[in-house]
């Protein structure tokens, strides 16, 4: 372990895997959420 934190989403069956590593768990969410209204609104 390297102490970054990453994010994988799960949604509708799709696994989408975090672009970067952060570094804390605080960015880590911030940026999970970020990504998930993003893929929420393509559908």
């Amino acid at each position: 372990m390297n102490g970054r934190w990453a994010f994988v989403l799960t949604y509708r069956g799709v696994t989408y895997p975090a672009q970067g590593q952060f570094g804390s768990e605080l960015q880590a969410q911030v940026a999970a959420q970020a990504a998930r209204k993003l893929i929420e609104g393509r559908g």
